[in-house]
């Protein structure tokens, strides 16, 4: 599960804070001398420039879950003097090789929390089999362009396309993604960004998460169920980013996912869980 994305001074050189880890458009609250003097010194080194955000987080205990659990975020980016950026975005973690490319690829990992007895209160699902964490690899392409000044002025687009597979055998399965971002200045101060996202899980992935075998099924009294691979989740995001002053700022973030298909139907999600998967997150960030 993608938790957040939020960036730093990527794309552009007028940003004070991170957004989002794809753009970094916002525009300069103002700098002054000694703002650019400490950057070009920055550049000297082998990190040109980057941001780290610090803050809280709710979002569902496990996938499917209808109750949400409390956890720190951590978010950061940064850029690197060839060029290549390195994008934390909570427990999601890429490298773009590209160096300021119209394209992005690199290495993707990502960590997918599982289900236990320490994160279910429902006895029918503690009588499952325990889902261990995951963690899964992959890589991701994508494109990175400004937007039109006559459709949005400052503005950016981001598309990516990423497939990852777990290496742990914690579920053995495979998940690719699709997202598309747009994010724009609206004031001096305060940036928005937009976001849209689907996943599709492979055979193995659905069993572990949302499958009832028959022996679940007679410990749990939930109908077997054997789902399969498909389209499971989609749905849209907002960040919204302020600028404090020339280096400290604070940003809000709010996702909604969907699950549909054999993802909803399963009894996991339809009589112990819900479909409707929320993400709520803010805190400060800090540019350097």
């Amino acid at each position: 599960m993608r938790l957040f994305r939020s960036g730093a001074c990527v794309r552009s050189r007028r940003s004070t804070y991170p957004c989002s880890s794809k753009h970094c458009n916002l525009p300069s609250s103002g700098r002054g001398a000694a703002t650019q003097g400490q950057e070009a010194a920055a550049s000297d080194g082998l990190i040109q420039s980057g941001f780290f955000s610090l803050g809280v987080a709710a979002l569902p205990e496990f996938e499917g879950s209808d109750e949400l659990q409390g956890v720190p975020l951590i978010v950061s980016n940064v850029k690197f003097r060839n060029g290549m950026s390195l994008e934390v975005e909570g427990i999601t973690s890429r490298l773009d090789l590209l160096a300021d490319s119209f394209w992005r690829s690199g290495p993707i990992v990502n960590l997918t929390f599982g289900r236990n007895d320490d994160n279910v209160g429902s006895a029918a699902l503690r009588a499952l089999d325990d889902v261990d964490n995951a963690l899964e690899v992959g890589a991701f392409v994508g494109v990175s362009m400004p937007l039109s000044p006559s459709v949005l002025p400052d503005g950016f687009f981001t598309a990516d396309v990423s497939v990852r597979h777990d290496v742990l055998d914690a579920h053995d399965g495979l998940l690719a993604a699709a997202e598309a971002e747009f994010a724009f200045p609206m004031t001096q101060r305060l940036f928005f960004v937009l976001e849209f996202a689907a996943t599709y899980a492979s055979d193995n992935y659905m069993d572990a998460f949302f499958g009832v075998s028959s022996a679940g099924a007679a410990a749990s009294g939930l109908a077997a169920f054997a789902p399969e691979a498909g389209v499971k989740d989609f749905g849209p995001a907002a960040i919204v980013s302020y600028a404090l002053g020339e280096r400290l700022g604070v940003f809000a973030r709010v996702s909604y996912r969907r699950l549909i298909g054999d993802a909803a139907d399963s009894p996991i999600v339809d009589v112990e869980g819900s479909p409707d998967q929320w993400f709520v997150g803010a805190g400060l960030s800090w540019r350097f």
